[in-house]
């Protein structure tokens, strides 16, 4: 099945210039404090109805970016837009308001959900919150939540169950349910499957898919899964050290990759036929510590193909020498 997005004249999301540094302690009284640059100079636009993936290695900076975003974590410098409107101006009672737009799926189903409570209050706890009229009374919240659940797949009478008594792909769904209940723009999913099991990865894949089309929601899909990547994504942004690396449509980034980092993610992946002999591409050494990243790029460490410049200037995001489509851009020298 092919995604479909809904194309809008204007973005979304834009994001420009993303950084979050972590400030650590110091180590003596008169050093400077050292800083960790988990996300450095970031930038995209996500449309309306759109799936834009992070992908990279652990410790690139993804759920950090998707953190950001949403203000979950303070961002340390950029801009952020959300419809137009500067998310990070914003004062607390008015960012409030505005994380109606926003919300989302959080990594592991067995930590997100609140043990205590019953399902059905899980997902009410949102309408609560934001004391809409249209959800103000009891039996409004409770027809809201049974068509909630009806809707992600869930029987309505396990609302009166606590998430013990679920399965970790019906709690998934439970926290899909949660982030729908105030009918956001906005889903930040942050590895949403990487804790299922296979069977159920693609039953949550398809439906995440399946209230994409219905309500015109847009994600930013954060994934380790390339598989899950390629099925779900509109647009794909692979990341490294904290920077956007390639940024491409899908297709184009799974079948013509321009960075040497992309490629040797792509070779990773094993194959679905027995017996099938890929060329491996893989990485000189290990990944750059983010306290002391390397000059210029920072993948020439681990690049067999680097050369003088990629070790003294950073490359910015360009098209690729070979063409293609205006929307891929590669942060490489050799590329440009």
């Amino acid at each position: 099945m092919t995604p479909q997005s809904i194309v809008t004249p204007s973005p979304l999301l834009d994001v420009t210039n993303l950084t979050k540094h972590f400030v650590l302690s110091r180590r003596a009284p008169w050093a400077p404090a050292p800083s960790v640059k988990a996300v450095d100079g970031v930038s995209f636009a996500l449309d309306r109805g759109e799936t834009l993936s992070l992908v990279g290695e652990s410790g690139c900076g993804k759920t950090t970016t998707g953190k950001s975003v949403l203000r979950l974590i303070e961002p340390s410098g950029g801009s952020i837009r959300l419809d137009g409107e500067d998310v990070l101006s914003l004062s607390p009672t008015q960012m409030r308001r505005r994380r109606r737009d926003m919300q989302i799926v959080f990594q592991d189903p067995y930590a997100s959900l609140n043990p205590r409570l019953p399902a059905g209050e899980i997902v009410a706890e949102p309408l609560r919150n934001f004391d809409d009229p249209a959800w103000r009374s009891a039996r409004q919240r409770e027809d809201r939540i049974a068509w909630l659940f009806s809707r992600v797949g869930l029987r309505p009478e396990a609302m009166r169950k606590l998430p013990a008594e679920f399965s970790g792909g019906q709690r998934q769904r439970l926290g899909i349910a949660r982030a729908l209940a105030l009918n956001p723009k906005l889903i930040v999913c942050d590895e949403p499957v990487s804790a299922l099991d296979v069977s159920v990865q693609a039953q949550v894949v398809n439906l995440l898919m399946d209230l994409q089309a219905e309500f015109g929601i847009a994600y930013l899909f954060v994934a380790h899964d390339l598989a899950v990547v390629r099925h779900i994504s509109h647009r794909v942004a692979v990341m490294y050290l904290g920077r956007i690396v390639e940024i491409a449509d899908r297709d184009t980034l799974f079948n013509n990759p321009a960075h040497p980092y992309t490629r040797m993610l792509l070779s990773s992946v094993p194959s679905p036929r027995p017996g099938a002999k890929a060329e491996r591409v893989l990485p000189l050494g290990d990944p750059p510590s983010p306290f002391k990243p390397p000059s210029g790029c920072g993948f020439h460490p681990r690049c067999p193909f680097a050369r003088a410049e990629c070790r003294e200037t950073a490359p910015a995001l360009a098209p690729p020498a070979a063409g293609g489509p205006p929307s891929h851009r590669v942060a490489c020298h050799l590329a440009a």
